[in-house]
């Protein structure tokens, strides 16, 4: 088990920044390398879809395994890079300043 990271292309916001994001199941398959946000269904307005699909990021709704990780973290969302490592993760009051965070910071090809 290696540290969280704390520096560099990481919300420095976020208590949870640079930690591992959990592998549910097979979901590197599903999701290939790319960002990924999981979230509560409530937080997954296609407002948020089309910001997701500009920037490459798969969005996975909170169920199952992931609604119990958010959880026992008491968070709603958690927005990870593609090596899986936390960009960020709070409550949903969080999330719009993550993601304007997450695009100021990103390059896009």
């Amino acid at each position: 088990v290696h540290p969280p990271i704390r520096g560099g292309f990481v919300d420095s916001r976020s208590p949870l920044r640079g930690h591992h994001l959990p592998q549910f199941g097979r979901s590197d398959d599903a999701l290939g390398y790319r960002s990924v946000l999981v979230a509560r269904e409530s937080l997954l307005t296609p407002e948020l879809g089309f910001w997701a699909k500009a920037r490459e990021v798969a969005t996975l709704p909170a169920n199952g395994e992931w609604l119990a990780w958010l959880d026992s973290k008491g968070i709603d969302f958690a927005l990870a890079r593609p090596d899986r490592l936390l960009f960020g993760a709070g409550p949903s009051s969080a999330l719009q300043a993550t993601l304007e965070q997450y695009g100021s910071r990103i390059r896009f090809a």
